[in-house]
């Protein structure tokens, strides 16, 4: 991991309390959700991403926290592993015929799906993070026509219920 230090072409993360997995490279510089879009876009290359640079870095990013969450940690592997998938798969030689291939689930399918998911995650966290601090931790059901109850049409009908029947 020392040989990173020196190197400015070397990918650095930098903690961010709102995204903590944001790159710098020299063909990227950005959260690493949105460089796993470009790459699915072909708006970067696979080629030009070196991932054993943005892993090292990532392992000395790991060693600066003292406290590590697991879930980005976990994120980032899962995003690694993706990546290395598709990068395997661009750089090995393709079989003559297209037939022979056993369709599998295609990575770049699933992480454009995840990456939606993740998006929605993110919109629904940022309109909870933006409501008034007074009452932000209380969550209710929408009012829907069916529940609200009207007194004066009729009185409720209570069925006796012993303490055993409970």
């Amino acid at each position: 991991m020392e040989h990173l230090e020196g190197r400015k072409d070397a990918p650095t993360l930098f903690p961010d309390l709102q995204n903590p997995l944001k790159i710098r490279m020299p063909v990227f510089e950005g959260p690493l959700d949105l460089l796993l879009h470009l790459i699915r876009k072909k708006e970067v290359s696979i080629e030009e991403v070196q991932l054993s640079e943005l892993t090292s870095s990532y392992l000395v990013y790991l060693e600066l926290m003292q406290s590590v969450n697991l879930d980005i940690a976990g994120e980032f592997l899962e995003i690694a592993a993706t990546l290395i998938l598709i990068k395997s798969r661009h750089l090995l030689p393709r079989p003559v015929d297209e037939t022979e291939l056993v369709e599998e689930e295609d990575p770049e399918e699933i992480l454009r799906l995840r990456l939606l998911e993740y998006q929605r995650y993110k919109d629904v966290s940022f309109k909870i993070g933006s409501r008034d601090l007074l009452g932000r931790d209380i969550f209710t059901r929408p009012e829907s026509e069916e529940l609200i109850y009207d007194e004066k049409e009729q009185d409720p009908q209570f069925e006796e219920v012993s303490v055993i029947a409970l």
